[in-house]
């Protein structure tokens, strides 16, 4: 009887210790652009209500990256789980692909994180895509 309750405590201390971690990263890791971002030489939206692609290269791409990265962004929560979006945009910098998915005007997910921008995220792209 008394292992079984130090495995309890043994279990229950293992899942603070890796949630104060993953808090910790989360805090840490602040921003969701990466610097590389500005690097990109094509970006890929794809529109969420009626599936349109659009395609930015050069100084279009370069143009939205660097707006971008001005944003001011928070970590809002943890994406668990989510369906549907608004826009999802894939920046494409030499081999690597970074990928967001807008939600809201001001909410958006990267990974398995939710972030909320300062702006309006959405009539950032929406001007852009409206070239």
């Amino acid at each position: 009887m008394k292992k079984r309750k130090i495995k309890l405590q043994v279990l229950v201390l293992a899942i603070v210790v890796i949630g104060m971690t993953l808090i910790g990263i989360c805090v840490v890791n602040n921003s969701p652009f990466s610097s590389n971002i500005i690097d990109s030489n094509k970006i890929k939206i794809r529109d969420g209500t009626n599936g349109n692609l659009y395609v930015l290269e050069d100084e279009d791409a370069l143009s939205l990256s660097s707006k971008l990265l001005d944003f001011d962004v928070k970590v809002s929560g943890v994406n668990t789980w989510s369906s549907g979006y608004k826009y999802k945009i894939e920046f494409f910098v030499g081999e690597n692909i970074e990928e967001i998915i807008i939600k809201s005007e001001n909410s958006f997910v990267k990974g398995l994180l939710t972030y909320e921008a300062n702006e309006d995220i959405v009539k950032l792209v929406e001007s852009v895509i409206s070239k």
